[in-house]
């Protein structure tokens, strides 16, 4: 008689559980319903859709990305899409000075340094792609290579077929006026070094003398055909005061 007692008793249990359960889904689905008419109320929720003219770079803007991708890695992949990039858009530099273009120009400085093999042959695609002050830019730039790398200066500028060797008195315009005749009598000792070397080759020996014979006549022009030197003033000695013979009462 316990144990069935004990077994009602379960199935009681169990039925309750049953009920309580059925109780909670039917709970749940109330509150659902009136959860969906709300999002239905409200609508689709918004899709965020990115403009592409927001996204897509300019051919001006990738192009100018490509020389910042070759500061960091100058290989000839970059020149190269580079290129391919402007023949597709020839019109994306005009012959105004563009002051991003200069600033991703100096920034291959140390490329200079680390005598890139790419570098030149970049900078000779600039050249014959630019026009007006873009390309005074890059020629410009030229300058800053003679004095950092005459090596890879006399390697490749003479390639442009310019017969008065134009960078050679041109400066950095961050220069200030008065450190421009120092810089250019440094620029003469440079090429002079350079021409005095042995076994220099024939082409090589003649584009320096050219560009060395432009920046003599330019400094001759600037009145000046020698490094200012400071004269020395005379400085007198001081007096001696005359010593008492000796014997002498003072």
């Amino acid at each position: 008689m316990k144990y069935v007692l004990l077994f009602v008793i379960a199935i009681v249990l169990i039925r309750i559980d049953k009920i309580i359960e059925l109780g909670e889904k039917g709970y749940m689905m109330f509150q659902s319903e009136p959860s969906q008419d709300r999002l239905k109320g409200i609508g689709d929720s918004p899709v965020i859709v990115r403009s592409e003219t927001n996204v897509r770079l300019t051919p001006r803007q990738q192009y100018l990305s490509f020389m910042d991708g070759f500061r960091v890695t100058p290989d000839l992949a970059y020149r190269e899409q580079a290129m391919e990039l402007f023949r597709a858009h020839p019109q994306m530099f005009s012959d105004k000075h563009d002051k991003n273009l200069e600033a991703r120009i100096y920034a291959w400085r140390d490329l200079v340094v680390q005598n890139s093999e790419e570098l030149p042959l970049f900078l000779l695609d600039l050249m014959n792609i630019l026009k007006g002050e873009n390309k005074i830019t890059i020629t410009r730039f030229f300058s800053l290579v003679m004095d950092l790398n005459i090596d890879m200066f006399m390697s490749s500028y003479p390639r442009t077929k310019d017969p008065a060797c134009a960078p050679v008195t041109m400066i950095e315009t961050a220069v200030p006026p008065e450190e421009r005749l120092p810089e250019l009598y440094e620029r003469l000792g440079i090429l002079e070094e350079f021409l005095a070397r042995e076994k220099l080759p024939a082409d090589k020996k003649l584009y320096g003398n050219l560009c060395l014979n432009t920046l003599k006549i330019y400094l001759e022009k600037e009145g000046a055909a020698a490094p200012p030197t400071v004269e020395a003033t005379p400085v007198e000695a001081p007096a001696i005061p005359a010593q008492p013979e000796a014997g002498a009462t003072p």
